[in-house]
């Protein structure tokens, strides 16, 4: 599912989401596949370099590839880090229920860690900075 149409299905949502604009970009050319998997028993969406997500954890499917993002190797110096923290608590209740968080910024990741019962699995892919404060139609 194309990420515009993701964000239209829950931003049609008013109660729950809300469009705050773009957090990050990702190179049109450059860098590498990042891979989205559906979990099937939250329904909720895993991004990775991985592409043996399937092999490891049989409740995901693969969607396919959503975009490409830079690892720490090959990425260009005005990269940016997009941070993957995962929810503990509810892995802990039942661990088919992986529930994942990604952020470019600082303050929401440390607010997540601060707040919610979020552990912090490190950098999941280098994009660019924002270049826009909107969405792509």
């Amino acid at each position: 599912m194309p990420a515009h149409i993701a964000i239209d299905d829950l931003t049609g949502q008013p109660n729950f989401f809300r469009r705050e604009g773009n957090e990050f970009d990702v190179p049109v050319s450059e860098g590498q596949p990042v891979y989205r998997y559906r979990n099937t028993a939250t329904g909720t969406d895993l991004l990775t370099f991985d592409s043996q997500v399937e092999d490891i954890l049989p409740q995901y499917r693969s969607l396919g590839v959503a975009f490409n993002a830079y690892t720490e190797d090959n990425k260009p110096e005005e990269a940016i880090p997009i941070f993957r923290l995962k929810n503990q608590e509810a892995e802990a209740v039942n661990p088919l229920n992986i529930t994942h968080f990604f952020t470019s910024d600082p303050f929401n990741r440390q607010l997540v860690l601060d707040t919610l019962p979020y552990g912090d699995e490190g950098v999941g892919f280098w994009a660019l900075p924002s270049s826009t404060g909107g969405l792509p139609a």
